[in-house]
């Protein structure tokens, strides 16, 4: 399996357990730190694949902190040629400036 899958499949995961965790009513601290991991590890992927394709030099590390690579993401999208505007346009809805504000939030609570 590819990186960027990987970390796509794990960000998958980690959702569907902060769902449950939430419909099954456990601590608000769980659902968080779940939901936290499936953003890093979305972003992360999406890091890993396209690195190659947008010839970048973003990198993924052990840092929990995502929300630097979320912008840069939105960045390196904004750049890209006219010819990939339904890429561009998916990625300034997902990575908008209030969902990169959310993420500096789940920044705020990981070490």
């Amino acid at each position: 399996m590819r990186l960027h899958r990987a970390w796509l499949q794990q960000a998958a995961s980690d959702r569907s357990a902060a769902i449950t965790l939430h419909e099954t009513n456990a601590d608000r601290c769980q659902v968080v730190a779940k939901c936290q991991q499936a953003c890093e590890k979305a972003i992360k992927g999406f890091v890993e694949a396209t690195t190659t394709a947008w010839q970048h030099t973003l990198q993924v590390d052990s840092s929990h902190a995502v929300s630097h690579h979320a912008a840069a993401l939105l960045r390196l999208a904004l750049a890209r040629p006219k010819t990939e505007r339904k890429l561009k346009a998916e990625l300034q809805r997902v990575l908008s400036p209030q969902r990169i504000d959310a993420i500096k939030v789940l920044d705020s609570v990981v070490p």
